[in-house]
């Protein structure tokens, strides 16, 4: 396959196939990385959101106000590891990205994309808490804010990443970025979320399937209460992993997005281009 051109301006249609030509292009040295840095990370808090479903039922029929308060405790924990590894996740696909704008996907090293985390994680994490509070609150006042300011911030990781902006500046930017190519990005994020979600759900409906009729197969309540337990905590982690690695296809789609965006309004690639065929018409000539 031919290696894909990250800097490079693309039609709404590009835009799409290019994100799947890139995900098929670096998917084992890609998903290699991942698996073994954020997924761990995503893992330990689908466990603990897992054994939290597990013991919901339980607590229900049986009210225990400790116990209730240490199921809580529970889910918040996983819900706080689950949102690191998530932040974690997202920020790998973007400092892989990055890697690759000059590297075939056989130069790319796991140290170099891991030092790249190292050294803007504390940014990426800084950044997730804002942008999540701010859509939030976006999303509380009328719901639509909320849409509109996270299509706008799927540029931020890949600004802080490629062009070395602190918190603020990537701020600006993003919204600088994003003029004129808000519906465009919206339409994109949109069809690859409905295509994002059927996959998830091609691997997750076999595992509710092979749940409800483990549970629904039992002789009293006590053991379908028991079963549906088990299943929880076994079934709720694998589907959080599963649904964690597809979303990594949204992140793969942003920085198409982001490069295009930039090649569109700074011809970025194109100067680049031109610069390196006058050195090497130089070295020629010398």
């Amino acid at each position: 396959m031919e290696k894909i051109i990250l800097r490079k301006k693309r039609e709404f249609g590009d835009l799409i196939s290019d994100s799947f030509n890139y995900l098929r292009e670096h998917f084992k040295p890609l998903f290699r990385i991942l698996l073994s840095v954020p997924v761990p990370v995503i893992l330990l808090g689908a466990i603990f959101i897992g054994l939290f479903y597990s013991n919901f039922f339980q607590t229900m029929t049986m009210y225990d106000p400790d116990e209730l308060t240490g199921n809580l405790i529970q889910f918040f924990i996983g819900f706080l590891f689950y949102g690191i590894g998530s932040v974690l996740l997202h920020a790998t696909v973007v400092e892989y990205m990055k890697a690759s704008l000059n590297k075939t996907k056989n130069e790319i090293t796991f140290n170099e994309v891991v030092d790249g985390l190292k050294k803007n994680f504390g940014r990426y994490l800084l950044s997730a808490i804002i942008i999540f509070i701010l859509t939030f609150v976006g999303a509380m006042l009328c719901f639509i804010p909320g849409i509109w300011l996270s299509v706008v911030f799927s540029l931020y990781f890949f600004i802080i990443a490629i062009e070395g902006k602190d918190t603020g500046e990537a701020f600006n930017r993003s919204f600088s970025l994003i003029r004129n190519f808000w519906w465009r990005s919206f339409g994109l994020f949109i069809l690859i979320g409905i295509i994002q979600t059927f996959l998830v759900y091609a691997v997750s409906l076999p595992i509710s399937l092979l749940t409800g009729f483990i549970t629904f197969s039992s002789e009293n309540t006590t053991e379908m209460t028991q079963a549906t337990q088990n299943m929880m905590a076994y079934t709720t982690p694998i589907t959080m992993v599963i649904s964690s690695l597809v979303y990594s296809l949204v992140s793969i789609a942003a920085g198409i997005n982001y490069f295009s965006i930039v090649e569109e309004k700074e011809e970025v690639g194109l100067k680049e281009r031109i610069e390196s065929k006058d050195t090497d018409e130089e070295s020629k000539t010398n």
